[in-house]
């Protein structure tokens, strides 16, 4: 058994290299404390364990030490002392940062004994992860998962509830994979989480960017501090040249560009889908993998990408120009792991998709072509609408329409409201604004602002079968869904947007079951006997 496990282990010994201001009492010997577990829920303690009290958005942990110690708490790390506490504190700055070296003493470092992947960026990080997962397969390792849709390895699979996990189960679960034999790991990045510290202590073999547009401004505030959230990933994660760390950039946005230029080009392999040769990537003074070539349908893409010195045909059955960004992006991190050109090519051509990445739904021949998709974003968003009407152009069908049924979630960045409007009424023919997850705020008044981006006409429900342009607004998700699916025809395009995967909805501070995948099928099925193409 390595390092770690069941054993107990001093507390000194947990805590090295952690920054420590204070001790109470100052002369108790903390260091020679023997600790079964580390905790930062007061409600997990059992006798032994150390608890790690954490101000967080909603609670703050440091009202639970006095329940800690009640508990069985060996000892407590607080950012403030505590008074009243017979059990010994130890102060310091950052408890978040703190737990997270914490567990990486405490579970023997795994992200040493393993060989990470991590992706990070605005968009495209579940579809790159899952096209890495298959690389990876395909060249022997035996791979792990950490995600947006579950967290997955070598048989054990379970839904994710935050992209990148808190600091003390990412230690524990990279610690299990490298126990039952895991090599390898394919990994989301979320700026959250580089933000609070949860990867702290753990060093990536290749780390990845995708693109940078707006999101997450309820928490970053600003989109420069978004970035500098995101490129921490590169500057303090990355392993070093010596141990062959390599950092793969898209430089099709201007951050990319930026992030590139401030990576050693020994450690740099920079991806392009839209440079028209080689020579433009040339400044970046490093090896840069191009599309020469690429045809898109709603079959799939067809394209040859161009490596250093190999040309290889990609044919996948994803979709759009997004996703050839990354196929790209993952075959930057294939090369960096010096896996043949070839195989990369069959390996990223086999993905058949991906849950809730622009998945086509099909119930009977009879319905209109449906698309489920997490796009919530108005970068994401704009992506999927241009996919679907470049794809459209090709149906030699004048009567073809897009629809999307999509909302904005409650309790986030409220600016982004207005710009999905907008992109939703350039692109798409027929607009269903609804509920997301609207959480704590009023369903209503996000679809108002939403709406503050329509300039087209609003239209009643009965007008949608034949309505060339318009929208209608229906906050109930499942009704909004029904109403799309049962307003078009076989020959239009519907986009239900916003939620992908998830199987919830957040309506106030209640989680209510809900899967757009499922009221899909539920409602194309009860419906297909009378519902007869115009």
């Amino acid at each position: 058994t390595k390092k770690g496990t069941s054993l107990n282990m001093k507390l000194g010994r947990i805590l090295s290299n952690v920054s420590i201001l204070k001790t109470s009492p100052e002369s108790l010997d903390w260091q020679q404390i023997e600790v079964k577990n580390i905790q930062n829920d007061s409600r997990s303690i059992c006798e032994g364990d150390v608890f790690v009290a954490i101000q967080g958005h909603q609670t703050d942990g440091h009202q639970f030490v006095s329940l800690a110690e009640t508990q069985g708490a060996c000892a407590c790390i607080v950012e403030t002392l505590q008074t009243g506490i017979r059990i010994p504190q130890i102060q310091v700055s950052s408890s978040p940062a703190a737990l997270s070296q914490m567990a990486a003493n405490f579970y023997d470092h795994p992200s040493s004994h393993l060989l990470l992947c991590g992706i990070t960026g605005t968009n495209g990080k579940t579809t790159t992860s899952f096209l890495v997962e298959t690389l990876l397969s395909a060249a022997y390792y035996q791979t792990g998962m950490l995600g947006t849709i579950f967290y997955r390895y070598k048989g054990h699979v379970r839904p994710a509830p935050l992209t990148t996990p808190g600091s003390l189960e990412l230690q524990k679960m990279l610690h299990d994979m490298d126990q039952i034999g895991v090599s390898a790991v394919s990994m989301e990045v979320s700026s959250h989480a580089l933000s609070l510290h949860r990867l702290d202590g753990i060093f990536f073999q290749v780390a990845a960017f995708t693109n940078l547009s707006q999101d997450h401004l309820d928490f970053h505030h600003t989109m420069e501090d978004y970035f500098l959230a995101k490129t921490r990933l590169f500057h303090e994660h990355l392993k070093s040249k010596e141990q062959a760390g390599y950092a793969v950039i898209c430089v099709d946005d201007i951050y990319g560009q930026s992030v590139a230029q401030s990576i050693n080009p020994k450690q740099l392999i920079v991806v392009s889908t839209k440079v028209p040769d080689r020579t433009a990537l040339e400044h970046f003074h490093c090896p840069s993998i191009i599309i020469k070539q690429a045809d898109f349908s709603l079959s799939g893409i067809y394209a040859i990408l161009s490596f250093p010195h190999k040309d290889v045909v990609i044919e996948s059955k994803l979709c759009g120009e997004h996703n050839l960004e990354n196929i790209a992006i993952a075959a930057g991190i294939g090369w960096a792991l010096q896996i043949d050109p070839d195989l990369i090519a069959s390996a990223l051509s086999s993905l058949e998709g991906i849950p809730g990445r622009l998945e086509r739904v099909i119930v009977h021949e009879e319905q209109p072509t449906v698309f489920i998709d997490y796009a919530h974003t108005p970068d994401a968003l704009s992506h999927v609408l241009q996919t679907l009407r470049a794809s459209n152009h090709h149906q030699p069908i004048e009567s073809s329409r897009i629809f999307v049924v999509f909302g904005c979630g409650g309790d986030r960045d409220q600016s982004k409201r207005k710009q999905m409007g907008q992109i939703a009424d350039e692109y798409a023919d027929i607009v269903i604004l609804t509920s997301d997850n609207p959480r704590t705020e009023d369903p209503e008044k996000i679809l108002r602002m939403i709406q503050e981006g329509m300039c087209s006409q609003v239209l009643t429900q009965e007008k949608l079968s034949t309505a060339a342009k318009g929208f209608i607004i229906e906050s109930d998700r499942k009704k909004a869904i029904s109403i799309a699916l049962l307003s078009a025809t076989k020959n239009d395009v519907v986009l239900i947007a916003g939620k992908g995967h998830e199987d919830y909805q957040m309506i106030g501070n209640q989680k209510y079951p809900f899967d757009d995948k499922k009221e899909v099928i539920s409602i194309l099925s009860s419906n297909h006997l009378w519902k007869k193409p115009l």
